[in-house]
């Protein structure tokens, strides 16, 4: 990957979000300023941004957590066809990329 130009990137627990405990306010976490396209990480970590990611969607309220459950579904069914969603993706997902 080295030899085709790949930018490699660390990052810690608590610098990988920009909601994450050792970033300041105003502050961008790694994964918004390095934007990988894979990342390789422990569990522990995925369960950490999955849980900040959940708490933001209930904050919004019952109607927003159902409106998003449904976009969920129906990306989940087209991806699975093989297809993309490049609506849904511009319109609610993409706030999540933003963690």
């Amino acid at each position: 990957m080295l030899l085709l130009g790949v930018p490699i990137g660390y990052s810690s627990p608590y610098t990988m979000t920009d909601a994450s405990s050792a970033i300041k306010a105003g502050q961008r976490g790694d994964a918004s300023l390095l934007k990988p396209t894979v990342m390789c990480t422990v569990p522990l970590i995925m369960d950490n941004i999955y849980k900040k990611s959940i708490e933001g969607i209930s904050k919004k309220g019952k109607n927003f957590q159902n409106v998003f459950q449904f976009c969920y579904d129906y990306k989940l069914k087209w991806n699975k066809r093989g297809y993309e969603t490049p609506v849904l993706d511009k319109m609610v997902f993409n706030k999540l990329r933003m963690i």
